[in-house]
């Protein structure tokens, strides 16, 4: 995995990491899975401030689990050489950020309790820590919080954080700009060293729970050649689910009729003793 960098910039960077005793593996999940849903579990997060970098595990989160899809025991669940290659591990800093920009725009068109925002939020303390705003500069946050009020434990409002800035770089003040230069790789960059797993994690709620949306599966779309992968994956799922909740329904049914047939025969019984 040493060899593998995304661009030069990217390489530079990884090169310069140093282990720490406070490393912190991937987490792996299932972005919803029901029983994950609970309360906000997860390993603790050992924070890196400003003036130190993130360890080469944490930033290389998405190439690990590029490499344990190549090599899943499952040869149908293994990516072709086309979809490997669209994997956001090769995505360029510019596509990184674009799909973050896209997928909190896109989450905002959804309904509160909806299941996409609940597998945004799960396990959100090991994508985001317990207060996000504690991983940002001093001068960022005092920016922010001058237009809006936000979660600070919340992966959706730290995304919109990302985005506001993304969209309103010019009404930054300068001391604010010079922390995320060049623009915009550096915005993504910085957010990256802060929060290593935000993008992985985004991505696999949107390939679990929105994969027909045209701006992740539609021909320009981020999901590439895994996009069909991704649309028959939902589409057994949520099959299943229908087969599922039909049997259920039919059960029932056959319960209402075996209670009628009950309750006529006891009232056939009290009609023969009278």
């Amino acid at each position: 995995l040493s060899g593998l960098s995304r661009d030069g910039e990217s390489s530079r960077v990884m090169s310069s990491y140093e282990p720490t005793p406070h490393s912190v593996q991937c987490a792996w999940m299932d972005p919803l899975n029901s029983s994950q849903l609970g309360p906000r579990l997860g390993p603790d997060y050992s924070y890196h401030p400003p003036s130190t970098h993130p360890t080469t595990s944490e930033l290389k989160c998405d190439a690990l689990d590029l490499v344990q899809s190549m090599i899943a025991h499952n040869p149908l669940e293994r990516p072709t050489a086309a979809e490997a290659c669209d994997h956001p591990f090769f995505w360029n800093r510019d596509k990184r950020l674009g799909f973050l920009v896209d997928f909190s725009d896109r989450l905002e068109r959804e309904s509160a309790g909806s299941i996409v925002l609940a597998a945004v939020e799960a396990r959100a303390q090991s994508i985001v820590g317990v207060a996000w705003d504690e991983r940002l500069d001093r001068g960022l946050i005092d920016d922010v919080s001058k237009w809006r009020r936000y979660d600070v434990s919340s992966v959706r409002d730290c995304l919109r954080v990302l985005r506001n800035k993304r969209h309103h770089w010019h009404e930054l003040p300068n001391r604010v700009q010079q922390l995320l230069l060049p623009f915009p790789s550096g915005l993504d960059l910085y957010f990256e060293q802060r929060f290593p797993r935000l993008l992985l994690h985004c991505y696999n709620v949107a390939k679990l729970w929105l994969p027909h949306d045209r701006i992740f599966a539609g021909p320009n779309g981020y999901f590439g050649a895994y996009a069909r992968r991704y649309q028959k994956a939902y589409d057994r799922e949520r099959a299943l689910e229908q087969e599922n909740a039909r049997e259920r329904a039919q059960e029932l049914e056959r319960a209402a009729a075996r209670a009628v047939v009950v309750a006529r025969e006891a009232e056939a019984a009290r009609a023969a003793a009278e």
